[in-house]
Order: C-alpha cells, then sequence, then structure tokens
C-alpha cells in the first residue's frame, strides 16, 4: 500500500475547513435551553414556520429559531437560536405548520424533511457557534434531477436532419465503397 502524505494532509485540511465552515462545536452554544436529542432512528416530530421563525417541537420541548437571512435562490437559511417557547405556544404566529421528519439528530445538528404536502424540502440544521445556525437543503439526488427534463434550446430542426444525412451519407461511403460494375456474366 502506498501512502501519499499530501493527499493524507489535504484531506485532513479539508475536513478541517468542513468543520469550521459548517460548525460541530456543540459546547459553546451560548442558548440555555434544551440541547436536541441523540436520535439514530427517524421520529415524528411538529413544525410551524412563520416569515421570521422556524420551531421544532419533540412533543417535550419546542426548539425555536430566528430565521437571520433567507437565500431563496439555493434555499440556505442563517439561523439564530431563539429562547424556547412554551409548548401551548408553539403555533402563535405562524403562516404554516404541520409534520417534520426527524431522520437523525445529535445536539449541535438535525436532519429533517418538512410535511408541508405540495412540496416537502428536506434540510440539516447545523450549529455555527454561539447561537448561529445554519440550515442547509438537501441536494437533489441524480434520479431527482433526472425526472425533471432539461431545457432544450432553440434547434432548427431541418437543418438538424439535413446535417445527420449528410454524415450518414458520408459514413456510409467510407464503410460501402462502390464496387466496379461488372459486364461479364
Amino acid at each position: 500500500m502506498n501512502l501519499h502524505i499530501d493527499e493524507l494532509l489535504q484531506g485532513f485540511i479539508d475536513e478541517q475547513q468542513f468543520i469550521n465552515k459548517y460548525g460541530s462545536a456543540v459546547f459553546d452554544q451560548t442558548h440555555n435551553g434544551a440541547m436536541f436529542p441523540t436520535a439514530d432512528k427517524q421520529s415524528l416530530w411538529q413544525f410551524s414556520k412563520g416569515d421570521k421563525h422556524l420551531r421544532l417541537s419533540n412533543g417535550t420541548n419546542v426548539f425555536h429559531f430566528n430565521v437571520d437571512h433567507h437565500n431563496p435562490d439555493n434555499e440556505e437559511m442563517d439561523l439564530s437560536r431563539g429562547p424556547d417557547v412554551p409548548l401551548p405556544d408553539m403555533f402563535t404566529n405562524s403562516s404554516s405548520k404541520g409534520k417534520a421528519q426527524v431522520h437523525r439528530s445529535d445536539p449541535s445538528s438535525i436532519y429533517f424533511t418538512l410535511q408541508e404536502g405540495t412540496k416537502n424540502p428536506t434540510y440539516t440544521i447545523r450549529h455555527i457557534g454561539g447561537d448561529k445556525w445554519k440550515a442547509l437543503p438537501k441536494r437533489k439526488t441524480v434520479k431527482q434531477q433526472m425526472a425533471n427534463p432539461a431545457p432544450i434550446p432553440n434547434i432548427n430542426v431541418e437543418s438538424l436532419k439535413e446535417a445527420m444525412h449528410e454524415e450518414a451519407g458520408s459514413v456510409a461511403k467510407d464503410f460501402f465503397p462502390k464496387q466496379p460494375v461488372s459486364t461479364k456474366p
């Protein structure tokens, strides 16, 4: 086995940059409320969304996030952890509510799908540092991208057919050269 030190070192650097960018610091949370429970099995939670907040509840705690910045192009959100909301006030000032399928969680992140009906976005919320969090949407899989038809640019179909016919004719000449016609029986 060949060990390439440069590649190994670059892997460590890339991983450290990922950790610095998306955060993994669990214990520097400045919020004194409850932390996400550690769960590796799916469970059903409740959610409520408003213009400037997102709340998730596991039935015991309501985890409240203020939306600091929302990028509609890629659906990323910069969040800050707000004070815990009492369970009866979970849906106060919310424009939508429903079930959230939590796929896994730990004290510094949660991976979930909001069941909104027509559009069911999947997010990972990761702790960045202090009371700052980031909501990252799930990237589309190749299967999902293939289901959407690719845009077709304006093409002159007749010119395309003519060019394909000419190319097929030149290829046919290369493979099937004309044989001299013999007049002898």
